[in-house]
């Protein structure tokens, strides 16, 4: 897939989320709405992190805004991107390519090594 592709499909996870968020009465089973709001939720992330790593800015562009991640059911909210404030360790990683560069950059916070977006530093 193209970022493209992901971005496209990033659009589409993000409506079907707010729309289950909107009407968890009319979901054909119920019983299972928490499982399928973390599903969904779970997915989106995923190609939330797929689309950040070639484009941050559509990453970035496409991220939930903070007062419309938390009115998310319970089970989505802890998975869909958020606001932080971390402490760490900032690398910068220039990889230069006989036809492009990029820059990458990764905070180490906590024992823990995070892609993080440009726009964050």
């Amino acid at each position: 897939m193209t970022a493209a592709d992901n971005a496209t499909r990033l659009q589409q996870l993000t409506q079907e989320l707010l729309r289950l968020s909107a009407a968890p009465a009319e979901t054909a089973e119920p019983d299972k709405y928490p499982r399928q709001v973390q599903q969904l939720a779970q997915t989106r992330a995923l190609l939330w992190l797929q689309l950040a790593a070639p484009s941050p800015s559509d990453a970035l562009r496409l991220s939930l805004s903070s007062h419309v991640a938390s009115a998310l059911p319970e089970p989505a909210r802890p998975l869909v991107e958020h606001d932080a404030s971390l402490s760490g360790q900032l690398e910068v990683m220039v990889e230069d390519y006989a036809d492009h560069h990029r820059t990458r950059y990764f905070l180490k916070a906590q024992d823990q090594f995070s892609p993080t977006a440009k726009a964050a530093v």
